[in-house]
């Protein structure tokens, strides 16, 4: 074909959670409530993994652009 492009990136929905906000403080605190999970516990879990998550997807987004 002449003049087509080329597929550089494929995204998939895995699990419906692109471009939703999926797992916000609410969602949590209802989970926490239902599942009678401590909140505190939860929420510092959270963070220690989302937290580190994000950062690094930040620097390695900065990295690509400098």
């Amino acid at each position: 074909m002449k003049g087509a492009s080329s597929i550089t990136t494929l995204f998939l929905d895995v699990g419906g959670v692109l471009l939703t906000n999926a797992w916000d403080h609410l969602s949590r605190g209802r989970a926490a409530a239902r599942f009678k999970l401590e909140w505190a516990d939860l929420e510092e879990r959270h963070h220690l993994t989302f937290d580190r998550l994000w950062h690094r997807f930040v620097d390695s987004c900065k990295r690509r652009n400098d």
